[in-house]
């Protein structure tokens, strides 16, 4: 397999072949593994072509599939132009980090990126090392000692009290008197906002997703769109893969919807879209769109999006005291840190929500102080 450019040992990928029950299949899969491996595989293999099958591994192995369309996007657009073609044994990790500032600054007259999408290239490219070494591929790891942006602190953006009653009352009139396309963009719009969903877990969700029984909705599956338009579904024990719960109101108008949906449409199945136009599955950058124009109909603020949505049903649980660890789970986030990253802001809400839940208790034990308070209250502290 040739000899490592830095330290001149001799490479020796290696591989565990738990799938095989015999020692001629064990064979057989080394000889399809090896054949894959060209020579010299961490000397002479380009960066981009082996992330690609690193990415592909991810598919395969039930990772969020909105995770492998971001992470094949990082490839294309910022992996390919700087250090794409770099074998990937000789990567050092003065060319990541160079490559970082590159795109941020703008290279060649292309637009400057923002730390987030460089920080998802630093985790591509760390958990690609990561498993190239530990299976023998490269001989060392060049990502501990890559130097990456800071995290911005910047908080989700989510709509005003305004501006949800606006777009509440638009999406309520379209869902009942719009036609099949104002209705069906008005309906996914309702959703999002009604649970925090993403837009492809909407577009997703099947006629069966709607449990009345439990009063909730089913997420397993997400729409993607490349390389076709596709319907994939969760591992079931990703984060994403979850039940929501949703209020009496939701719940009648989604079943009026699929009453009308299946008279209009001459009776659909259980695993047809539950949100549909035609009885086909929307794309989700359809239905971006089509709100998008929307938001801008109604005069809501400038970037307003599908995402917005899930922003805004995350940030006023947390206004109204919904645990983090709640709204983590309700939104399928992987762990609460990234819940608490995202909605920092709302948590003096959650505060408010609290001291208030304290006065409750505290009179309801007895233990209201008697005379007048010290001080005048909040006026006169």
């Amino acid at each position: 397999m040739g000899r490592d450019p830095v330290t001149g040992r001799a490479l020796r990928p290696y591989r565990r072949l738990p799938e095989a029950s015999s020692e001629e299949e064990a064979l057989e899969y080394a000889r399809a593994w090896a054949e894959g491996l060209a020579p010299g595989t961490a000397a002479g293999r380009r960066l981009d072509e082996m992330l690609a099958e690193y990415v592909d591994g991810l598919a395969a192995y039930g990772r969020a599939a909105q995770t492998v369309e971001t992470y094949r996007s990082t490839i294309r657009h910022q992996v390919a132009p700087t250090i794409g073609s770099v074998p990937v044994g000789e990567l050092e990790a003065w060319e990541v980090s160079t490559a970082y500032r590159m795109l941020m600054a703008g290279r060649s007259g292309a637009r400057p990126v923002g730390p987030s999408t460089v920080l998802k290239m630093h985790s591509l490219l760390s958990g690609a090392y990561e498993q190239w070494s530990r299976e023998g591929l490269v001989s060392r790891d060049p990502m501990p000692s890559v130097t990456k942006p800071r995290r911005p602190m910047g908080s989700a953006r989510s709509m005003g009290e305004g501006s949800f009653s606006a777009l509440s009352a638009a999406l309520a009139e379209a869902m009942a008197k719009g036609g099949a396309d104002e209705r069906a963009c008005a309906a996914a719009a309702y959703v999002a906002l009604s649970t925090g969903m993403r837009d492809g877990e909407v577009c997703a969700l099947a006629r069966s997703s709607l449990r009345r029984l439990t009063h909730e909705l089913n997420v397993h599956a997400t729409m993607t769109e490349r390389p076709r338009l596709e319907r994939k579904p969760m591992a079931k024990s990703s984060a994403g893969c979850r039940n929501v719960a949703i209020d009496p109101e939701c719940e009648e108008r989604l079943a009026w919807l699929m009453a009308r949906e299946a008279g209009e449409l001459g009776g659909l199945p259980e695993d047809a879209p539950l949100v549909t136009r035609d009885g086909s599955w929307m794309r989700p950058s359809a239905q971006s769109a089509a709100f998008s124009r929307l938001a801008r109909s109604l005069g809501l603020p400038a970037g307003t999006t599908m995402h917005t949505l899930r922003h805004t049903h995350a940030t006023m649980l947390l206004y109204s005291g919904v645990p983090v660890e709640t709204i983590r789970q309700r939104l399928g986030h992987a762990d609460v840190a990234t819940t608490l990253r995202l909605y920092a802001h709302a948590l003096e809400g959650a505060d408010r929500a609290a001291a208030e839940a304290w006065e409750g208790v505290r009179l309801g034990v007895g233990g209201c102080a008697t005379g007048e308070p010290r001080g005048g209250g909040r006026d006169g502290r």
